[in-house]
């Protein structure tokens, strides 16, 4: 069961390419309008579009043996943030994974978990979605997306809002942030599919996107927005 993992790989996720290297090399390929284009028919059709969505495969720190990259969800004045901090100790009996991966067996592995309880319900989904999980990671591996895109549990951010991931040392915070006030450049992250009811097919949008500084620069000098 996804929701019961064990045992945690943090080298799995320590090989895994910064932020801008995720991106940039993204932005060399056609990959990411192939994913649009074999994933996104594949989560219509097994109804798993409200509960999961494909995200850009990248690490925000390195983890330490023993560690696991952990959400949390608060509420601040400014709204909902999730922050993510390496944890240690036995963490799967109150948290579930949020992303995951195709490994090279074609098996599910987790990267990053949550402690919000609604993923166990997304996970015991997930979990049972055998012919999903089969589709998908064939899909992947046919088109060479295994190694770029992961799946990720889907957070909804009020309708005036988008979610903007910011890093600092090793805690990274996704922010509700007004769509209308924040003007840094960013990197879309992770994206859900929709059922296009009027033309069919379906409806790609971006729910987390990553502070990008004007310099380029991303886990040395993000901007600190965690409990300010």
């Amino acid at each position: 069961m996804l929701g019961t993992t064990t045992s945690y790989d943090h080298h799995a996720f320590n090989r895994l390419s910064t932020i801008e290297e995720a991106n940039a090399a993204l932005q060399l390929t056609e990959k990411l309008q192939i994913a649009f284009a074999v994933l996104g028919p594949r989560f219509i059709k097994h109804n798993m579009h409200d509960h999961w969505g494909i995200c850009l495969l990248h690490k925000h720190w390195p983890l330490r043996d023993g560690e696991a990259p952990i959400h949390v969800q608060t509420t601040t004045p400014a709204g909902r943030e999730w922050s993510c901090e390496p944890r240690t100790g036995p963490f799967t009996a109150s948290s579930w994974p949020s992303v995951l991966r195709f490994d090279a067996d074609a098996v599910l592995q987790p990267l990053e978990f949550s402690t919000e309880r609604h993923l166990e319900a997304a996970g015991d989904l997930l979990d049972n979605a055998r012919a999903f999980q089969k589709q998908i990671g064939a899909a992947m591996r046919e088109h060479g997306l295994e190694d770029t895109f992961g799946l990720v549990a889907i957070r909804e951010p009020r309708s005036d809002c988008r979610l903007i991931e910011f890093t600092h040392d090793r805690t990274s915070v996704v922010r509700e942030v007004p769509a209308a006030g924040f003007a840094n450049p960013v990197i879309q992250t992770n994206w859900r599919f929709k059922p296009n009811t009027v033309m069919g097919g379906c409806v790609v949008s971006c729910f987390t996107d990553c502070n990008d500084e004007p310099d380029g620069s991303h886990s040395t000098k993000h901007v600190h927005t965690h409990n300010k």
